[in-house]
């Protein structure tokens, strides 16, 4: 099989790579054999940089024998834009849900908790993420406190 992309395509392939990468290494300072396969692909998708007229914006490294986006794409790519609005969104999601979680568990007990029923569970939920995403909209982080329980 054979796929053709435009150079405005492979422009967009750069930014959908790039984000890519992002959710699978921007924890990991580590070699995965698990992300391999996705490496070899995001190279030889890098490696037709100059195919598409852009060469400005990927770059091979010579001594680690792998392509790079260029300072030129970083400062040019709206991945970042799309990247930073999901980590926004996402920490504020999982922060109300989290608490939620919490909140739930030690109102009703863990065992209580486990079984109820899923519509119920997540209807009880939804209703205390609501109290905290209400709470945050309006003031962010200001009233949250940690309380240091037990005298630690």
């Amino acid at each position: 099989m054979k796929v053709s992309i435009t150079k405005k395509e492979y422009r967009l392939l750069l930014d959908v790579l790039s984000m890519a990468d992002w959710v699978m290494n921007a924890f990991n300072d580590d070699e995965r054999p698990e992300v391999e396969p996705y490496v070899k692909l995001e190279q030889k998708l890098l490696s037709l940089a100059k195919d598409f007229d852009c060469e400005d914006l990927v770059t091979y490294d010579k001594g680690l024998k792998r392509y790079f986006p260029t300072r030129r794409y970083e400062e040019q790519g709206r991945d970042m834009g799309f990247i930073e609005e999901f980590e926004e969104e996402f920490f504020w999601d999982e922060l109300e849900q989290r608490l939620a979680e919490r909140d739930l568990v030690k109102n009703r007990g863990m065992e209580a908790v486990a079984e109820m029923e899923p519509p119920q569970r997540i209807t009880e939920l939804d209703r205390l993420a609501d109290g905290y995403r209400e709470e945050f909209s309006k003031h962010g982080l200001e009233r949250l406190v940690i309380s240091k329980a037990n005298g630690r």
